[in-house]
């Protein structure tokens, strides 16, 4: 994966998972976690 991808991959994830995203740019991402829980 090239550096786009891997950015591109990470905010997709964090999105899906509830994350909030307070600040992001091409060399970092700052986010607030859900509070999701899995169950086992």
């Amino acid at each position: 994966m090239n550096t786009k991808q891997v950015q591109k991959f990470v905010l997709s994830f964090l999105e899906s998972t509830g994350c909030r995203i307070i600040e992001k740019s091409p060399t970092h991402v700052t986010v607030k976690l859900s509070r999701t829980r899995t169950e086992h």
